[in-house]
């Protein structure tokens, strides 16, 4: 036998163990009894991490006993006679093996390996997986093994990592001396095509570490990139573990330590992750996450749900990591293949110097003998256009003195005036910033931020966490200066803005309150203000500040909720915003929030909206008093006709039409939408079929859908049923009545794809299919079979049904807030319909997996729905047939 490792004690322990040679001798001929074998192996390996053995010693141990099976697996099947030998690879060679990991394994075959042999080896890797174990192999000869290598980065890797179990040890003692840096895979070609594979692998996963379901092995921050520092320090330093990087100076004992403790945590979240999925699973899936967060001793608190904490203590964890790597790859470029850095030292003061495009600090006392170095840094790559980098050791020594950022600091004169001044900045305000938390700075000057760091909230509206969140609507706010990468109207608007960085400091504020009781705009405000006055802004500008984090909402829900073609909605949210200084700054905070939140939110026709409340909100306090309706309908009316006499349609036959419809037509309607429905009615007069058309709506990025019909009970569920058959996503609906009893339907749509309708083909068969469903519609037929995605499962929540009466309109508004899935316009509008609801028009929003829809409606006699009994019946119908049955939770595991 050769000289195993002994197998661990929560193996070894046991009576089941067979310590005996003939009792394995006895396995071979009994493979249900091996099977079992390996079945009680794992049960024991499981219940000693339940029991709080170190994951590092579960895996380990697992991994050694996993040894012992193979050898004598081998031993058995007379392949210790051959010549050859059997290689761990991969994990398992790194002697690191979870329970559904595959056991990768490498079969050497010397030259004179005899024929009679292929049959018991066939027979080995069968036996293996008969017992239920999980083996990946390949079988090559060393010249085969070194021609892959040669070839392929993953191949050179694993024979790096590689362990002989078995066998013909001089065959594995010949491939590693074959494979070694100075005959193939240099260290500097192995770290750049390793430093190019965690790129690739980094961009597939978002460039972020702060995924909605992140990989734990490859994600950035993983297991991956601890293995990426692991690998090139190996090939350069000839090294076995981590640990020997010290020795080597490369490393030092504290980062060792942080490395060895992120391995760890790691480790227990994926073992952990895989008892309860029973599977091989790297994702922390929705439907793990919760699971995960009881398992771990997390319990749901008034402003933070266990599942919250958990992933905000993950998160925080994979970014220390993923911060330590990236400086030890730095530190590796610069120490281990420093023909990259032979560049001339470029003094820049007497705190730092440059070369290259690195920033380094002069000296080791640098930030003990001037600590508001530590904010001077981030000012000085500013300021320099060439500078992109600072030194491993520089960012050490950031490390090494946070320490100095106490009160003292914060109080500082000179400190705070270098924060504003890096605010104040033209350009690479964001990328700074980024960089001042990754360095742990930001953090450590704004105690407040610090608190939001990680925090994550469970939806799929937010798919970043708090801090990161931040900091994307900080740099989407910085963008919309660049007139090359905005467009010219919001460009334009940004020009306006006397002091930019405002709008930076109220997006820095904007969420910083969230996770607490309290209303977190408000608290957001309040600490904006305290911020602004201490940094030496004026009362004015504070207060603009404060104003703009208090409502930084108010104008994306104004614009996606309210009927902005209401002269009333417009005159209100002027009131708010008071003066074209508040509006422009506002317009901008909200497109960069939008932007911020979720890179699939913004869309030209959320573009549309915020413009168009924008617009219709400036040309109102220029004017300083609300427009006239009557004068504005009159404009419209004079603007349409002009299009409408191009048809070859009168004067005449256009105004007698207009009398059907009243002045709410034409205020929610542009012109050219009010000359294309009067050329359809009009044409349509001698037909008693629907009339459908579509036309792009280019400028705002959707397709509209006119349909001209007869008004039934059902019409409105009918349609809704049939764009929900077709695939479309309604964005916006309009409901029009005419006194002759015609219905003019509005709605603007997007594919499957979340685009518009390109293909004119696509669009005359959608016409042809809605025309004839709703010749042929069934009124009481119900809406079409709703399914919910896997993702959508864990975030289903009781439907909110609310009737509201304003004074101000003649409509009753309908808010209802659900759980998004497939047809639930649909069956908003049945119930509708069933109720003799009579529908004016819809405002239709969804934001990750909530859906916010506002329905005007009345009686069918036109009134106001005020009476007691119908609403409660209103509210109760939809609430029924719009809830989705929560799906069972699976049992969890204790750790």
């Amino acid at each position: 036998m050769p000289n195993l490792t002994p197998p661990p004690t929560f193996i070894a322990n046991n009576s089941w163990w067979p310590a005996e040679t003939d009792q394995w001798i006895d396995l071979k001929s009994n493979p249900a009894a091996h099977k079992q074998l390996v079945e009680t192996i794992r049960q024991a390996t499981t219940d000693a991490f339940k029991n709080g053995t170190a994951t590092s010693e579960v895996i380990i141990g697992y991994a050694i006993t996993i040894d012992y099976l193979l050898w004598h697996a081998w031993f058995t099947h007379g392949l210790h006679k051959s010549n050859a030998a059997l290689i761990a690879v991969g994990g398992y060679g790194r002697a690191e093996l979870h329970l559904y990991s595959d056991i990768d394994l490498m079969i050497l075959l010397g030259k004179d390996f005899e024929d009679k042999f292929k049959q018991k080896l066939t027979e080995f890797l069968t036996f293996l997986w008969d017992s239920g174990l999980d083996i990946g192999h390949s079988v090559r000869t060393v010249k085969d093994a070194v021609t892959e290598s040669k070839k392929d980065i993953t191949v050179i890797t694993a024979i790096m990592e590689a362990r002989a179990l078995c066998g013909n040890i001089s065959l594995f003692n010949e491939l590693k001396n074959a494979t070694a840096p100075n005959k193939i895979w240099n260290s500097k070609r192995f770290y750049l095509a390793k430093k190019e594979e965690l790129q690739a692998r980094h961009e597939k996963y978002g460039d972020t570490f702060y995924q909605l379901e992140p990989n734990i092995k490859e994600g950035p921050g993983g297991l991956r990139d601890i293995q990426f520092i692991d690998w090139i320090t190996k090939r350069h330093f000839n090294t076995r573990m981590l640990s020997d990087l010290i020795k080597h100076g490369f490393l030092q004992e504290e980062e060792y330590n942080q490395l060895r403790y992120a391995q760890e945590y790691l480790w227990k979240i994926r073992f952990s992750l895989q008892l309860i999925a029973r599977r091989r699973e790297e994702r922390l899936l929705f439907d793990h996450q919760i699971e995960l967060a009881r398992a771990s001793g997390y319990n749901n608190l008034n402003s933070n749900l266990a599942v919250e904490q958990f992933m905000q203590n993950f998160y925080r964890h994979i970014a220390e990591c993923a911060h330590l790597v990236e400086l030890l790859d730095e530190n590796f470029e610069e120490t281990c293949l420093p023909t990259r850095f032979k560049k001339r030292e470029k003094v820049i003061n007497n705190r730092f110097v440059s070369r290259g495009d690195v920033l380094y600090a002069r000296n080791d006392k640098v930030f003990q003998n001037t600590p508001s170095a530590l904010l001077e840094l981030f000012l000085l790559m500013q300021q320099n256009k060439r500078l992109t980098k600072v030194s491993s050791d520089t960012i050490r020594l950031i490390h090494k003195n946070l320490h100095l950022i106490d009160d003292n600091f914060r109080k500082s004169a000179e400190n705070r005036n270098l924060f504003v001044e890096i605010l104040r900045q033209p350009k690479r305000i964001a990328r700074e910033l980024k960089r001042m938390h990754r360095y742990g700075v930001l953090a450590a000057y704004w105690p407040t931020f610090a608190r939001i760091v990680g925090r994550m909230q469970y939806d799929l509206y937010h798919v970043f966490t708090v801090d990161q969140h931040i900091l994307a609507v900080l740099q989407e706010a910085c963008r919309l200066s660049d007139n090359t990468k905005t467009d010219k109207n919001t460009y334009a608007i940004f020009s306006q803005l006397p002091k930019p960085e405002l709008l930076y400091l109220a997006t820095l504020f904007h969420d910083v309150a969230k996770g607490r009781k309290g209303d977190h705009s408000s608290e957001g405000a309040d600490e904006a203000i305290e911020f602004c006055l201490d940094h030496g802004l004026s009362q004015y500008d504070a207060e603009l500040v404060g104003w703009l984090v208090q409502n930084h909402l108010e104008m994306s829900m104004t614009a996606q909720h309210k009927d902005t073609s209401d002269p009333a909605v417009i005159d209100a949210f002027a009131d708010k915003v008071s003066n074209l200084i508040g509006l422009n700054y506002l317009y901008l905070l909200t497109i960069a929030d939008i932007k911020g939140t979720n890179p699939t939110l913004w869309n030209n026709w959320r573009a549309t909206l915020l413009l168009e409340l924008y617009q219709a909100t400036a040309t109102q306090l220029r004017a300083g008093v609300p427009q006239d309706s009557s004068s504005l309908v009159q404009a419209l009316q004079k603007s349409a006709l002009d299009q409408l006499v191009k048809f070859g349609h009168t004067q005449t036959e256009c105004e007698l039409f207009w009398k059907e419809l009243d002045n709410d037509y034409f205020l929610r309607h542009s012109d050219d939408e009010i000359a294309w429905h009067t050329h359809t009615a009009l044409e349509a007069k001698q037909s008693d079929h629907p009339q459908v058309r579509i036309r792009q709506l280019t400028s705002r990025g959707c397709t509209e859908i006119f349909i001209y019909d007869r008004d039934k009970r059902y019409l409105f569920a009918n349609i809704t049923d049939c764009l929900h058959n077709l695939g479309l996503t309604v964005l916006d609906a309009r409901i029009i009545t005419s006194s002759k009893g015609h219905a003019l339907d509005t709605f603007i749509v997007l594919d499957q794809d979340n685009k518009p309708i390109e293909s004119k083909k696509r669009c005359q068969q959608l016409e042809q299919y809605i025309t004839n469903t709703l010749l042929n519609s069934d009124i009481k037929k119900d809406a079409s079979t709703t399914y919910i995605s896997r993702r959508l499962r864990h975030f289903q929540a009781a439907p909110n049904v609310e009737i509201k009466n304003s004074p101000q309109t003649a409509l009753t508004s309908l808010h209802i807030q659900a759980t998004d899935f497939p047809g639930l316009l649909a069956r908003i509008a049945r119930v509708l319909a069933e109720l003799e609801i009579k529908i004016h028009g819809a405002r239709v929003s969804t934001l990750g997996e909530k859906a916010h829809d506002i329905f005007y409606v009345t009686t069918s006699d036109d009134k106001k729905i005020t009476d007691r009994t119908l609403q409660e019946s209103l509210i109760e119908k939809i609430t029924q047939r719009i809830s989705v049955p929560t799906p069972p939770t699976d049992q969890c595991i204790n750790l």
